[in-house]
């Protein structure tokens, strides 16, 4: 978080025509007028772009098999996960053709920041407490 911490530190010297980018990033990154670390942090970003779409795409292949293999007790065949994995970033890409890539990114976090949150913090906060004080009531009663 620090890195992030001190480079969103660095933006805050451009905020009103860093408002308005973009990538603000890339604006940042260009006012440093070192091209080489400019191409080296695009690189970086793909690389983890690739990392996570790559885990994504395994996720959902790997969903699908598992309940595949449940109902006809066959494992999927690896032509199969192919195909899925395919038509998943088919899929992805005229998705992101249609919509534009800047503003899926910018929907598609703000999205899943919101299902993450009902999916993991709401059920804590409200079925984890209420468990965690069903159980201090019956062990003090």
């Amino acid at each position: 978080m620090l890195p992030a911490f001190l480079f969103f530190i660095c933006m805050c010297a451009f905020v009103p025509a860093i408002a308005g980018e973009a990538l603000p990033s890339d604006y940042l990154l260009a006012r440093l007028d070192q091209p080489w670390f400019r191409y080296l942090f695009q690189i970086m970003i793909f690389a983890a772009l690739l990392e996570s779409g790559t885990g994504a795409v395994h996720a959902v292949n790997e969903r699908i098999s598992t309940v595949w293999q449940a109902r006809t007790r066959k494992p999927l065949s690896t032509r199969a996960r192919g195909a899925i994995a395919l038509a998943l970033l088919v899929v992805c890409m005229l998705i992101a053709d249609r919509v534009g890539l800047v503003a899926l990114i910018a929907n598609g976090y703000r999205a899943l920041a919101y299902v993450l949150i009902a999916v993991y913090v709401v059920p804590l906060l409200t079925i984890g407490v209420w468990r965690l004080w069903k159980e201090r009531t019956s062990l003090n009663g």
